[in-house]
């Protein structure tokens, strides 16, 4: 009885024009004769649909043998001179090797090596010299000293069979493998490979900090399970006729315009499972199967022309039951740990964005993905160049405040919880939403795959860089009940001290938070303000809701050697914040003229007039009093002393070190740097 296949079937990756076609006798198998390259191409069919045989994997068994008639090879019973004949067409990395029968009358061919590419070859070219033989005649192959031999080069699937590789090592960067047991790429290791092809019942296990890279497509006929921290990335195609499980934090990087079948399941674990808010977005292709109800409770999408008041309820959109759109930013509730299945965003997303009013808009990564901030910004310069995240500081028990927002911009981040912890890591998170502001008209918001890293993706900093290479101090307000407010001030030589710098300095998200701490460049209110060191004098402005004691404290672990005071203009008192904090009692409401954070000693006309060691790239800059004569020693973390300099005042030293950690120190101070 006839079989009868119906469905539709590309074949235009591998060929324009169609040669014939044939079917094997079962029917599992379609044979395609193409004509653009003269191949043939195999498709294996399985329940759903035919699908492109992976290539085969490289390693060579077996060999061929030559025989002669009336003539015979040199070397009898040994190996033929390599200068004896020659093999144009074999796989680059392959050597050959012929073996001379005892008779002289056969030489077997065998390769050695390991080649660079595992495309078959269907004919070796042989040429052999005169010499060859002992008749000292080339030409009795046709009268010719070059032929086709019609033998061929087969590469055989590397394999694994739940114990061993068939190869004894496995499969390099250039080669294809075959998985037909379970295998675990392990903690802090890399699997690279072309084409994988995983068969039922194998489980394919990627560990935490372990990577699998395919150049090519990775065909799944069973189960891929991919731990928290761990890494896919697949070149081409994917076919997933089993189960791939992506689990919270892991990342998994596919490229837009390639081939995908079935759907992969990707997890996201939020920070509560409670009434608290977090913003969110979907890492796959819009479809009716994801929805606003998979998310949890309090389902809200943002739409700023709503309303011209910015604290209007209106704006927040009830999107509980509406198909989620990648791009899009939602919040939620209730509901820890999120579940998306379809096809993995890849490609351009773009996000429509109005600026009827304020222009704030709530967008998200779409990637399953982390996405760096500094690329983000630099493609979205029709934004004011920040972006907010929320972090929930109490809506369970009540509506949140404009002041629950971490702001980001190039030069940092606020802190928004406890001062000892940072999430922050200089990257969003894998379907993290956010707040971005257009910058005065509307426009498009963009996501683009080059904005995708590997890792940096951990549940920890979903939402919220100790180790930040670029100069910052972290102005903090508290009080003995808990408050904590933070701005920043980060200090880079490019940009303008009177003049809003788009990507460093960060505007907070409002001023009608009913806590708020933040400075002033001119008319802008800056959770985040980058500064120049010509800066000497930034306003600072706070807001309580209640009378009280409250302290600024300052964090200088990421200052690199820059020092901030403190002036209260109310009580005639200058605070050296390096060393200390500063504890006063306030009315509630909204105080802009009584503190200012002073860059410099002198504008304080202190006696007192502190070294300063900063360093910017490869300067080192040396703040010190003019006529005073020191040493200093730039050392390595490990005490080794690279270079010594007398001065007897300010200066700047280039130098031309690694990027690092290194340490100055004039004998009585030492002062940590960071060159790169």
């Amino acid at each position: 009885q006839g079989a009868t296949y119906v469905g539709n079937f590309s074949f235009r990756n591998e060929d324009d024009l169609i040669g014939d076609i044939a079917f094997s006798r079962d029917g599992t198998q379609l044979f395609v004769a193409g004509s653009r390259n003269d191949r043939i191409y195999k498709y294996e069919q399985n329940d759903l649909d035919f699908y492109k045989s992976p290539t085969n994997a490289t390693m060579l068994l077996g060999s061929a043998t030559i025989y002669l008639i009336d003539e015979t090879f040199t070397n009898a019973g040994a190996t033929l001179s390599v200068s004896d004949y020659s093999i144009s067409n074999l796989p680059n990395g392959l050597t050959p090797i012929l073996t001379v029968s005892d008779d002289g009358f056969s030489a077997t061919l065998t390769l050695s090596g390991s080649a660079t590419s595992n495309a078959n070859v269907d004919g070796l070219i042989f040429t052999f010299e005169n010499t060859a033989f002992t008749g000292n005649d080339a030409s009795i192959f046709n009268n010719v000293t070059s032929f086709n031999s019609g033998f061929t080069v087969d590469f055989q699937d590397i394999t694994w069979d739940g114990f061993s590789w068939n190869n004894g090592t496995g499969p390099i960067p250039t080669s294809s493998a075959i998985i037909n047991g379970d295998y675990t790429i392990e903690n802090e290791t890399t699997f690279e490979a072309t084409d994988l092809t995983v068969n039922s019942p194998a489980v394919l296990t990627i560990e935490g900090s372990g990577n699998m890279e395919l150049s090519g497509l990775l065909l799944n006929n069973s189960n891929i399970l991919m731990e928290p921290f761990s890494f896919v990335e697949i070149g081409t195609d994917l076919f997933n006729f089993g189960s791939i499980i992506a689990q919270s934090g892991s990342t998994l990087i596919t490229y837009e315009g390639n081939d995908f079948s079935g759907n992969v399941e990707i997890q996201r674990n939020t920070r509560y499972a409670d009434g608290k808010y977090s913003f969110v977005s979907t890492p796959v292709e819009q479809n009716s199967s994801v929805t606003g109800s998979d998310l949890g409770a309090h389902v809200y999408k943002y739409d700023e022309a709503a309303s011209s008041d910015p604290d209007a309820l209106s704006r927040w959109v009830d999107a509980s039951s509406e198909e989620l759109v990648p791009g899009r930013g939602y919040t939620q509730a209730n509901k820890q740990l999120l579940v998306f299945e379809g096809t993995p965003n890849s490609g351009t997303i773009n996000y429509t964005a109005s600026a009827t009013n304020d222009g704030y808009h709530m967008v998200g990564n779409p990637y399953p993905a982390a996405i760096d901030v500094d690329a983000f910004i630099d493609a979205n310069a029709t934004t004011t160049e920040t972006i907010y995240i929320w972090d929930d500081n109490g809506s369970d028990t009540g509506r949140g405040a404009n002041s629950d927002y971490i702001v980001a911009t190039k030069s940092g981040a606020t802190d928004n919880g406890d001062p000892d912890v940072s999430r922050w890591n200089g990257h969003i998170g894998s379907m993290q939403g956010f707040f971005i502001q257009m910058d005065g008209s509307a426009g498009t918001v963009t996501f683009t795959e080059d904005m995708r890293v590997s890792g940096n993706n951990a549940d920890a900093n979903f939402y919220r860089t100790s180790d930040n290479s670029k100069p910052l101090a972290r102005i903090n307000l508290t009080n003995e009940e808990g408050l904590f407010k933070q701005a920043v001030i980060a200090w880079n030589e490019s940009v303008s001290d009177t003049e809003l710098a788009k990507g460093y300095d960060g505007k907070v998200f409002s001023t009608t938070g009913t806590d708020m701490l933040y400075t002033m460049k001119g008319e802008h209110a800056l959770a985040i303000q980058t500064i120049t060191r010509n800066r000497e004098v930034i306003p600072l402005t706070y807001q309580v809701e209640k009378a009280g004691v409250y302290t600024i404290q300052v964090n200088l672990e990421e200052a690199q050697g820059q020092l901030l005071y403190l002036r209260d203009k109310h009580s005639d008192e200058t605070i050296n914040l390096n060393s200390g904090s500063y504890s006063f009692n306030t009315n509630a409401g909204q105080f802009t003229d009584r503190f200012e954070l002073v860059t410099n000693s002198r504008v304080l006309g202190l006696d007192e007039y502190e070294i300063q060691v900063y360093a910017h790239e490869q300067t080192v800059y040396i703040s010190m009093p003019e006529g005073e004569e020191r040493t200093f020693q730039l050392l390595s973390l490990g005490g080794q002393q690279l270079l010594t300099q007398k001065l007897d005042g300010s200066a700047q030293i280039q130098t031309n070190l690694p990027s690092g950690v290194y340490i100055v120190t004039d004998g009585e101070q030492s002062h940590k740097i960071i060159l790169k």
